[in-house]
C-alpha cells in the first residue's frame, strides 16, 4: 500500500512539476507560487486519499485544480466520487479529463491520467448501466417464536415420516435460531451440552 502510495505521490509531482507551457491553460493570474501552493495541496490529497478520507480528498483536490489546473487532479477528484458512491459525478469528472485538449508533446503523465480515466469511466458506466439487485425477501419468523417448538424452521418445510426435514431448497448452514432445526448452530450447542 505504502509503494502505491508513493507511486501516486510521485504520479502529481510529476504532474504539476511540468512546465505550464505544457499543461492545460492556467487560471488568470496563475503564478510560480499558485503551482507551488497547487503541488502541496494535491500532496495533501493524496494523502488524504490513501487514508480513505474520500470527501476531504476531493475538496483538497478540487482546491488544488482551482489554484493550478491538471488532468491528474481531476482524474483523483473522480476517483473520489467513485468511492464516495456519486458515481454520476465520477462519470462527468472522468469525461472532463478525456475531452481536455492535450499539448503536442504532453507530459506522460498527462497520457497516463487519460488512460486510467478511459479504463475507470468504462467500469463507472458499467456500474451506472447494471440492473440494481432485488432485495432479499425478509424471513418469516419461524412459528412458536425464536426458540422454534413447532415442526417448521427456517427451511420453511416439515418433518416427513422418518423424521427427516422436507423442503424444496436448503438452508444456509446456522441461518435458524431453533434449537430443533438441523441447521441451526444452537442446535449443535444444545446438543454439545447436553450429557451423554
Amino acid at each position: 500500500m505504502l509503494s502505491t502510495c508513493l507511486r501516486r505521490c510521485a504520479f502529481a509531482v510529476t504532474l504539476l512539476a511540468a512546465a505550464p507551457a505544457l499543461a492545460a491553460k492556467p487560471p488568470e493570474g496563475a503564478s510560480a507560487e499558485a503551482q507551488q501552493l497547487a503541488r502541496t495541496k494535491a500532496h495533501e490529497g493524496l494523502k488524504l486519499y490513501g487514508a480513505d478520507r474520500w470527501q476531504e480528498a476531493f475538496e483538497v483536490f478540487k482546491e488544488a485544480d482551482g489554484l493550478y489546473h491538471a488532468p491528474t487532479l481531476v482524474l483523483y477528484m473522480a476517483r473520489c466520487q467513485r468511492k464516495l458512491g456519486r458515481l454520476e459525478d465520477a462519470r462527468g469528472l472522468y469525461e472532463q479529463v478525456l475531452a481536455e485538449p492535450l499539448p503536442e508533446d504532453p507530459p506522460a503523465a498527462f497520457l497516463d491520467a487519460r488512460r486510467d480515466a478511459e479504463t475507470e469511466l468504462a467500469a463507472v458506466r458499467a456500474a451506472l448501466e447494471a440492473p440494481a439487485a432485488p432485495a432479499p425477501a425478509p424471513a418469516a419468523p419461524a412459528p412458536g417464536g425464536a426458540e422454534g417448538g413447532a415442526a417448521r424452521c427456517c427451511r420453511r418445510g416439515s418433518r416427513s415420516g422418518s423424521g427427516r426435514w422436507v423442503s424444496a431448497s436448503a438452508p444456509r448452514p446456522g441461518s435458524c435460531r431453533s434449537r430443533r432445526c438441523p441447521t441451526s448452530s444452537r442446535a449443535a450447542t444444545a446438543s454439545a451440552a447436553r450429557p451423554s
